[in-house]
C-alpha cells in the first residue's frame, strides 16, 4: 500500500470520525441528533482491504458503534 496508508493511520481516522458522529448525535442542530450510534463496515478484494475492515469495525465497537 501507500507509504501513509497504514493500520494507525486507518485507526486515527476511524477513531477521528466515530468522534465527530458522536458529536453529531449529541447536537440537537444536527439532522442525526439522538439516534444510536450506528455504521456499517465493509470492504472489497484490494490488498488487506479485508484486515482495514475489521481494524475499522474494531474501533468504532470501542466506541460504542
Amino acid at each position: 500500500m501507500a507509504q501513509d496508508f497504514t493500520f494507525a493511520n486507518v485507526a486515527r481516522v476511524a477513531h477521528a470520525t466515530a468522534d465527530y458522529w458522536r458529536s453529531e448525535i449529541r447536537n440537537p442542530r444536527s439532522d442525526i441528533f439522538g439516534r444510536t450510534p450506528k455504521v456499517g463496515v465493509s470492504y472489497d478484494r484490494r490488498f488487506l482491504s479485508n484486515r482495514f475492515g475489521c481494524l475499522t469495525a474494531e474501533v468504532f465497537a470501542a466506541n460504542e458503534f
